[in-house]
């Protein structure tokens, strides 16, 4: 089972599980930057919660279906179609052969996960391009399946303050909760945000990051290293995103405002386990209501 790319915008990639172990040796956990949607696509396809599934950055792209095919669109929001029709996003979708998928520019949002009955077949972190044939795992599909919907759209969607917990260098006092904007410089290495202009300090001898580090540079911006991001850094560490929010950060959007909210390191990780207690069972359902005859 198929489907040819016949536009796409952006850098977008085949994403599953993060990969662990190698971080020692510099290289970034990956995996799905925005993880709840990407567990809710193959929830609703009744795949493997770890199957590829195909990140895509906010501007869509367009499918040519090769064969007939089973797939699910879950994430940012925005115009969707099928052969010119209006299609709903977070939900599955069976596509025929010759059929035409258009995801336009997301409205709300900046990620979503095209993912396939089955899973897709592929490297993990594959750049996908124009004129790509992506190919799912599946090699039979029912035509006439019924579709599946989610009942709310994901969480990594909310507005509000983004959550954080102290970094190691939070005592320098460069620590504010101020409205920022989300700046153009952003992908999945890291998200920039503004700050207080030239604040000036020296360097400090770079130190592992983790994932959602947030460090602040001379100039005053901030960064928010992402799931390819580096493993060390040489700015201060003034915080760390909580898990729960990481997702909410891959859907922050450019000149969007924000704010962050401290917590005391015992309340994010209570806050993470709930969070991620509730995604997973959540897609677990969901999952088993898919596969159900």
């Amino acid at each position: 089972m198929s489907l040819r790319v016949f536009s796409i915008s952006g850098a977008a990639t085949l994403q599953g599980e993060r990969r662990f172990g190698r971080r020692h040796f510099g290289v970034p956990y990956g995996g799905p930057w925005d993880r709840e949607s990407h567990l809710l696509a193959n929830a609703l396809l009744g795949n493997s919660l770890s199957e590829l599934a195909l990140e895509l950055p906010m501007y869509g792209g367009v499918f040519i279906a090769e064969e007939t095919i089973r797939v699910a669109l879950v994430g940012g929001n925005g115009p969707v179609s099928v052969n010119g029709t209006t299609a709903s996003s977070n939900s599955t979708f069976t596509l025929h052969k010759g059929d035409r998928l258009e995801i336009d520019a997301y409205s709300e949002g900046s990620i979503a996960y095209l993912a396939a009955s089955g899973g897709w077949s592929g490297d993990p972190a594959a750049n996908v391009k124009r004129n790509d044939i992506l190919v799912s795992n599946e090699r039979t599909v029912q035509g006439n399946a019924t579709a599946q919907h989610l009942s709310r759209p994901p969480q990594s969607l909310a507005t509000g303050k983004i959550r954080a917990t102290h970094g190691p260098q939070f005592d320098t006092g460069l620590w504010t909760e101020d409205p920022m904007s989300v700046l153009a410089e952003r992908n999945r290495v890291g998200t920039r945000l503004s700050g207080k202009p030239s604040i000036g300090f020296q360097e400090i001898t770079s130190e592992p990051a983790c994932i959602g580090a947030i460090q602040v540079t001379p100039k005053g911006e901030w960064i928010v290293i992402g799931p390819d991001g580096p493993t060390i850094g040489g700015y201060p560490k003034v915080g760390v995103v909580i898990e729960a929010d990481l997702a909410r950060v891959s859907q922050l959007r450019e000149n969007q405002s924000l704010s962050f909210q401290l917590l005391t390191a015992e309340e994010a990780l209570l806050e993470s386990e709930r969070q991620q207690n509730e995604t997973n069972s959540l897609a677990s359902l969901i999952r088993t209501s898919a596969q159900r005859p």
